[in-house]
């Protein structure tokens, strides 16, 4: 017997009615009792498993496979992916809303049996509870409306890199897990040594080869890198790989910022260059002074300069605001690290974290970065 079609949607619907024209009476007691439904594609999966509904006659509703929401339950999405809702109807599709918290989100027309719509989810502050709903209408005059809870998780947990690049090889208990900012849950960091073969980046807490995962992927196999371009593919889909040449082997660093979805891969910092309102340059990054790096020690960067009052900041390079590797201030309007002090290594983004110097300060100081203990000191001459 073919049952091919046995869990097709439209299929089960035409045949539940045949069912409910022979009970009407039981038809009518489930009419009036039936919740419509919600299936919700939130990347990644929710957890809820997904399992088919009975169609209820003359109203739309929306399914994917993997996600199932019913009215009253709890739903997980991410602000990485957008909110994919499918609609179904065996009449004709007319129009929908999305709210989240009273406000709505999405809204538009409708047309044919079948239509997917992507609610983006990046206005939303990730570890939040919302109250979401979800409305549809057909042409025959039938609506649904499905309420539930939206938890907004801001980014992935953990992220490690796998392959044979890396240190561990394609050996998934080995792989080379990422260090989270501990000021920004959205940056992840890595250095290590990477030898000519590829990689790729698992999204997962205990990495493993099953169905159904994010991975972190470039957008084509061997992908520059000095791109910062990535793209989440779940398992399964496409396969492509970070490649390092030969010849190119040796220590690297990783950032991943998922707030602003960039990558950037590089080797460690070969030059630091100071910047700011404070430095006798000013914000002119294509003059920015560079430090003198330790010929014993490529990890220790030297400089003596004469600071006004204003504020700094250090960079890898001078040739744009939005790349490479900085040296950013722990925190906002920092005060001289006069005394031994920390600075945050990151990729260029938000927070824009600067030292500050007041009139009182101003002087001339020998700056000695080392990038191995972490550790900044400016010394007043």
């Amino acid at each position: 017997m073919n049952t091919t079609n046995n869990w097709n949607p439209i299929i089960m619907k035409k045949n539940m009615r045949k069912i409910l024209s022979a009970k009407k009476s039981w038809w009518l007691a489930l009419l009036a009792a039936s919740s419509l439904m919600l299936l919700v594609s939130c990347g990644g999966g929710s957890g809820l498993g997904y399992k088919e509904t009975d169609p209820v006659d003359r109203a739309p509703y929306f399914s994917v496979a993997g996600s199932a929401v019913e009215n009253g339950s709890s739903l997980d999405a991410s602000k990485l992916k957008p909110m994919n809702i499918e609609f179904f109807d065996d009449k004709s599709l007319k129009s929908y809303y999305v709210s989240v918290d009273n406000a709505v989100v999405a809204e538009g027309e409708l047309s044919g049996d079948h239509a997917v719509v992507e609610v983006p989810l990046d206005d939303f502050a990730g570890g939040q509870t919302y109250s979401a709903k979800v409305v549809a209408t057909d042409s025959a005059g039938g609506s649904t409306i499905a309420h539930f809870t939206l938890n907004v998780k801001a980014y992935y947990e953990q992220l490690s890199l796998v392959g044979s690049a890396t240190p561990g090889g394609w050996d998934t208990n080995m792989a080379s897990a990422m260090t989270a900012d501990e000021n920004n849950p959205a940056i992840f960091t890595w250095s290590g040594p990477l030898t000519a073969g590829e990689f790729k980046i698992s999204t997962q807490q205990m990495v493993t080869w099953d169905a159904g995962y994010d991975w972190i992927h470039p957008l084509s196999q061997g992908q520059s890198l000095t791109s910062m371009d990535y793209e989440i593919v779940v398992s399964g889909g496409m396969d492509n790989k970070w490649v390092i040449p030969e010849g190119e082997a040796g220590d690297y660093r990783i950032t991943i910022n998922q707030k602003d979805k960039t990558i950037f891969i590089g080797k460690p910092l070969a030059a630091i260059y100071i910047v700011g309102s404070a430095t006798p340059i000013g914000w002119n990054l294509g003059n920015a002074i560079a430090f003198e790096r330790d010929a014993s020690d490529p990890a220790v960067f030297s400089l003596t300069v004469a600071l006004a009052a204003g504020e700094f900041k250090f960079a890898s390079q001078t040739a744009s605001w939005e790349i490479g590797d900085w040296l950013y201030a722990p925190g906002a309007n920092a005060s001289l690290p006069t005394a031994s002090g920390t600075f945050d290594l990151r990729v260029a983004g938000a927070p824009d974290n600067k030292w500050m110097v007041s009139t009182a300060e101003a002087g001339t100081y020998q700056f000695t970065i080392d990038l191995d203990a972490g550790s900044i000191v400016a010394v007043k001459q």
